[in-house]
């Protein structure tokens, strides 16, 4: 059953769990936003917050991430089935479409937003990519400069465009562009292009990249398709293939590899181990995503299996976060467009000697019950409630000391348990 009380062993501790299969973060700027199927909060240092008003106009939104600043130029990006992507600006009061069928998707290096595709509706400022420019398959913006990849007359162009100025370059077999704080790349299989500052220049040997991050002291980390990281042109590749890597652009890289966590410290790669499920202690965390704010404050998403019913394991997610651990571990609800998610419920931690609100949990079932055949099982119990978090229903009472509840916890089914607290939203039984 639910236990609430954070791992506090290690340098991650978990913020939210349970079974929210889109349970996510997007770091903007200063700010942290936590978000899942129909929902967003923002990260107010402590706990989520805002999720009343950040999630008006989501219901039903397959939410993917956000980008750019808020209140005035917050996008969210997000997909309908397997249309493709779409996004939503932030008005200053709800959600608005903004476009449908991006192409590409861009944060300008001064935090603003570019984009191709079908229509530019709802696009602050077109970028300037220069006359007769076809169609533009991939762009990157810094400051004034905007470098873009463009088909001219079935030929692929590197453009490089200042004030009207266009600098441009043969780009036979180029897929992308990357810019970061001091360079500029525009690259595919086998070739690649960088800007000297005043022109373009082939690579020799390039690797195949899928992602170029500048740190903070100008040390250039590039990805390649193999899944290697290159650090200012030297493999730093841990043995395990790299499946994702993240924070060179902050200072602080951070990667997943071979299912582990790690991170760059000291010049080397140090693994970092995931804190037990909160909520479910005899689980196994294991890592999927990491979103790095700033070299003090990463957030990693991780998955576990539980088996609360005894029908088969099903998928758990959490959300960690780098620093001090919560009072209690937040409880998430399920992603389903049928049962919509209003939040993250603070669900009580367990409860010892010390506590002066115990409450049991007596049991629990996955779908609606009238609870008969239990309170038969149990006899009379002054206070019985149920409680509902999401699909699942919970009935539980309290008790006026803790050693009177841990004697009405042995009148429970095998998921009972006493918690410090009364837990959200409790309807009389009868």
């Amino acid at each position: 059953m639910w236990v609430s009380t954070p791992d506090t062993t290690g340098e991650l501790a978990s913020i939210i769990e349970g079974p929210c299969l889109r349970l996510r973060a997007s770091a903007l700027g200063k700010e942290v936003y936590l978000h899942d199927f129909g929902v967003v909060a923002r990260w107010s240092g402590t706990a989520p917050v805002d999720a009343g008003k950040l999630s008006r106009n989501l219901e039903g939104t397959r939410v993917g991430w956000l980008e750019g600043t808020f209140p005035d130029n917050a996008w969210l990006r997000y997909s309908v089935g397997s249309v493709g992507d779409h996004a939503l600006r932030w008005d200053g009061d709800k959600w608005m479409p903004a476009w449908g069928d991006i192409t590409r998707f861009h944060v300008t290096t001064d935090g603003a937003v570019a984009a191709t595709f079908a229509s530019h509706e709802g696009l602050p400022s077109r970028p300037d990519v220069g006359p007769k420019a076809d169609r533009v398959i991939d762009l990157g913006v810094r400051g004034d400069e905007t470098f873009a990849l463009v088909e001219r007359s079935g030929a692929l162009e590197a453009r490089r465009v200042k004030k009207g100025v266009v600098t441009s370059a043969d780009a036979l077999g180029a897929l992308s562009v990357y810019v970061t704080a001091h360079g500029a790349w525009i690259a595919g299989p086998g070739m690649m292009l960088e800007w000297s500052g005043t022109s373009w220049k082939k690579v020799a040997s390039p690797p195949n990249v899928r992602s170029i991050e500048e740190d903070p002291g100008g040390v250039v980390w590039m990805i390649t398709d193999a899944n290697r990281i290159l650090r200012a042109s030297v493999d730093v590749t841990p043995p395990a293939a790299v499946t994702q890597f993240a924070g060179a652009k902050v200072g602080a890289p951070w990667m997943i590899a071979g299912g582990e966590l790690s991170r760059w410290d000291a010049g080397a790669w140090k693994k970092i181990a995931l804190p037990k499920p909160s909520h479910w202690p005899t689980a196994i965390m294991r890592p999927s995503y990491v979103v790095v704010k700033d070299a003090s404050e990463a957030w990693v998403q991780a998955e576990y299996d539980v088996d609360p019913f005894g029908t088969g394991p099903q998928a758990r997610s959490a959300l960690l976060r780098q620093g001090p651990a919560p009072r209690t571990t937040l409880r998430c609800m399920p992603s389903e467009r049928t049962d919509p998610i209003p939040g993250f419920v603070d669900w009580p931690p367990l409860a010892d000697a010390s506590c002066t609100t115990p409450f049991v949990i007596l049991g629990v079932s996955p779908v609606p019950t009238d609870w008969k055949a239990q309170i038969a099982d149990i006899g009379k119990v002054d206070g019985l409630s149920e409680i509902t978090i999401g699909s699942a229903r919970y009935l539980g009472a309290p008790a006026k000391s803790f050693d009177e509840a841990k004697e009405l916890q042995k009148k429970g089914s095998g998921a009972s348990e006493v918690v410090c607290g009364i837990p959200p939203s409790p309807r009389p039984v009868r």
